[in-house]
C-alpha cells in the first residue's frame, strides 16, 4: 500500500498537468475559431502565468512572515534579501502577464504592442525589417527596436499570419 501511495504522489501532479494541457488545447481551439471572424484580435499571455506568479509570491512570503514573527530574530540579512528577490521576480511575472499584449487589426496596416513597463508601441508593418522564428517564439525586428513574442501567448498564430500577409520577411 505504501508503494502505491508513493507512486500516486509522484503521478498526481503529472496527471493534473496533463488534464490542464488538454483543457487548454480545447479552449485555444475554440478561441482560434472565434477569432477567424473578428476584426480586432488580442494576443495575451495565458492566465496560468498569473497564477504561477501569485503562488510563487505567496510561497516566498510565508518564510519572511515566519522569520519576522519568530522569537529568534537573528536571521542574516541575506536570507531576507534572497526571499525578497524571488517575491519581486514573481511579482514581475504577474505584472508582465496582466499588462503585456498585442492588438492586431485585420484592416489596418499596423499593430499595437504594450509592454509590461507601461510602454505602448504602434508598429506599422512597413517598419518591420523582419522576424525570426525560434522554438520559444519569434523575434520581430523593426527599424527602432526588437520585440519578442512567446509561442505560449494566446492567439500567437494571428501575428504570424498578419506578418506574412503584409510581406514582412522571415529572417533565416
Amino acid at each position: 500500500m505504501k508503494v502505491l501511495a508513493r507512486i500516486l504522489i509522484v503521478a498526481f501532479p503529472a496527471i493534473i498537468v496533463s488534464f490542464w494541457v488538454f483543457h487548454r488545447g480545447k479552449v485555444d481551439e475554440k478561441k482560434i475559431l472565434e477569432n477567424l471572424k473578428k476584426e480586432h484580435i488580442v494576443i495575451k499571455l495565458p492566465r496560468s502565468l498569473f497564477w504561477l506568479g501569485f503562488f510563487g509570491c505567496a510561497i516566498f512570503c510565508v518564510p519572511i512572515i515566519c522569520m519576522a514573527l519568530s522569537k529568534d530574530k537573528n536571521y542574516p540579512l541575506w536570507i531576507y534579501i534572497g526571499f525578497a528577490f524571488f517575491i519581486v521576480l514573481y511579482a514581475y511575472i504577474i505584472l508582465f502577464t496582466l499588462l503585456w499584449r498585442i492588438d492586431i487589426f485585420r484592416s489596418e496596416d499596423y499593430f499595437i504592442i504594450r509592454t509590461a513597463l507601461f510602454r505602448t508601441h504602434k508598429i506599422r508593418y512597413s517598419d518591420c525589417v523582419g522576424y525570426k522564428s525560434e522554438k520559444s517564439g519569434i523575434k520581430l525586428k523593426t527599424k527602432d527596436k526588437t520585440f519578442e513574442v512567446t509561442v505560449f501567448a494566446n492567439n500567437y498564430e494571428f501575428l504570424l499570419i498578419m506578418l506574412d500577409e503584409n510581406n514582412v520577411k522571415e529572417i533565416e
